[in-house]
């Protein structure tokens, strides 16, 4: 579960790693939390399928999950479900804790800094 806070959205995505040697087909669903409530994406179908290609990494589009910031200090995260294709139900996964200010940014649980070697953009939260 990812997400992204920039100066005028905040963003969602799934990003899913299909490690098998085969192509696999899952069931999503992508919503966003903010101030504890649940809201689907704008532009995101409720539960679909998604193949995923033998040994990939797939991303959702974070333009289906994008809301704009609010003025008023808010928390958000991103919910992801993702299932066997022949699911009925599961459970979800949520992204760190967005809590947006104004002036800043505040994730909980915090970020780990960079390491010396990966590099800040390879540590960043919208890369799951």
């Amino acid at each position: 579960m990812c997400a992204r806070v920039e100066a005028e959205r905040v963003s969602f995505a799934l990003k899913l790693t299909n490690q098998g040697r085969a192509a696999s087909t899952v069931k999503i669903r992508l919503e966003y939390v903010r101030a504890t409530e649940f809201h689907p994406c704008p532009k995101a179908s409720s539960t679909h399928s998604l193949s995923i290609p033998a040994g990939r990494t797939v991303i959702t589009d974070p333009g289906q999950c994008t809301v704009p910031r609010e003025e008023a200090p808010a928390a958000y995260q991103g919910a992801g479900w993702v299932l066997a294709e022949n699911a009925n139900a599961g459970s979800y996964e949520l992204s760190p804790t967005a809590n947006v200010y104004l002036d800043r940014v505040i994730w909980k649980p915090d970020l780990v800094e960079a390491s010396p070697t990966k590099s800040p953009a390879q540590v960043g939260v919208l890369g799951g």
